[in-house]
């Protein structure tokens, strides 16, 4: 097999790696980069700029199949430019979540361009055979991929941490898995010298969220959290079960829910979530979807929060801020969601004052994660990827192991 790295050697985000057997190519992940060579929010007019130079995604002769690990842009936000022929082939929740960004932001990927995965179940793409296997992060169902071709086999472990709200996923891949794996593609978010102690559980993020809610205040309660982020979903859902206060959310995150509720995850018609029908162009596009007229049936208007504000914890969207203005300074933000989306809007959020309290945890794995992973995988070779120092490898695992590949750089396994 020939494996190439097109993006993601020395950078956190914008994954793509090409996979070559015979007269078969296959791409897993085709990300778009979180930030340009300045090192500022990358923008995504300029995507065209830094499309994989793979004439196979555009042009035939195609690639036979694109791969995707989960449902963050920095794994797929390249995909809608690839050729209409060629299959993407993704879990179940992955397809869900990226149909939905494909109706809000205007991707064009075709529904049935889609392939639905399962966790373990192997299947073929011409001599390639693949196994999935969901392991967890803070995008829902993420996976991650074992390659298998030529009597060989390389690992993609896509994005994935221990400590999560799924750790039982990663607990029985550590226990279970065993195939003897030439190569590993790993990655290294968090492979820079970290504090241990800085990557708590999803656990401690929901107790500290509980204890915060359980203190007496009489303002109104921001929670700031992506709503791709399930586990977290859950951490502020349950907080608010059992201090006995509603959850507000906005459209968008009741249609995620709408699409992916099971036993474990609410939909958005639970008995503590109110729905805020906030006016903006996303909330306009959701509700031009067939089915989701009904999340007005759940609304609450503003002066409901407003006449009971300790009752109710509110997402904390741009728009739903524009309505509470006046009264922000009295209000308390809970801010979990990574520190960086804070600093790109100080002056927005400033107006909390010092009512911003940070709860988070990483969706990326530790150094201890990292060697425990290592450990059960035991590959010939380590290959970093989603990392900005690729170099730190080389100080965690055995030094002969590691190899460190440039972006196109081809390698042979």
């Amino acid at each position: 097999m020939i494996l190439s790295i097109l993006r993601g050697s020395d950078e956190i985000g914008g994954n793509c790696v090409k996979i070559t057997s015979g007269n078969t190519t296959i791409i897993i992940d085709m990300g778009m980069p979180l930030y340009d060579k300045d090192k500022k929010p990358f923008d995504k007019r300029q995507a065209r700029a830094v499309l994989p130079n793979v004439s196979g995604l555009y042009y035939k002769p195609y690639v036979s199949g694109i791969l995707i690990s989960h449902s963050h842009k920095d794994h797929y936000g390249l995909v809608s430019f690839s050729a209409n022929d060629i299959q993407i082939y993704a879990g179940q929740g992955t397809r869900k979540l990226m149909e939905i960004s494909t109706l809000i932001n205007g991707l064009k990927i075709d529904s049935s361009r889609f392939w639905e995965i399962k966790d373990r179940q192997k299947f073929n793409i011409n001599q390639f055979e693949i196994t999935p296997y969901i392991l967890d992060h803070s995008a829902y169902e993420s996976m991650s991929f074992l390659i298998s071709a030529e009597g060989k086999n390389i690992f993609y472990s896509g994005d994935f941490r221990a400590g999560g709200s799924r750790n039982w996923v990663f607990e029985k891949f550590i226990k279970e898995y065993n195939v003897k794996t030439d190569a590993l593609l790993l990655e290294g978010t968090l492979i820079i010298n970290r504090r241990e102690r800085d990557c708590v559980s999803e656990d401690d993020v929901f107790e500290k969220i509980t204890k915060e809610l359980k203190k007496s205040y009489k303002g109104l309660t921001f929670a700031a959290y992506s709503s791709q982020n399930i586990g977290r979903f859950l951490s502020f859902y349950k907080s608010c079960l059992k201090t006995k206060k509603t959850l507000v959310i906005d459209p968008y995150t009741a249609l995620i829910l709408d699409r992916i509720k099971t036993r474990t995850i609410p939909g958005p018609f639970a008995n503590n979530i109110k729905i805020y029908c906030v006016s903006n162009n996303i909330s306009k596009k959701i509700f031009k979807i067939p089915g989701t007229k009904k999340f007005g049936k759940n609304k609450i208007q503003v002066n409901d929060i407003i006449s009971n504000p300790e009752k109710y914890v509110i997402a904390a969207r741009y728009d739903i801020f524009k309505k509470f203005k006046l009264l922000l300074k009295e209000s308390r933000l809970i801010w979990s969601i990574w520190d960086g989306y804070l600093e790109e809007n100080k002056k927005f959020w400033c107006n909390f004052g010092k009512q911003i309290i940070k709860i988070h945890t990483s969706g990326h794995a530790n150094i201890n994660t990292l060697k425990e992973f290592v450990k059960a995988i035991n590959p010939d070779i380590i290959i970093p990827i989603h990392t900005q120092n690729p170099e730190l490898y080389r100080n965690v695992f055995p030094y002969n192991k590691v190899k460190l590949c440039k972006n196109g750089e081809e390698f042979i396994i």
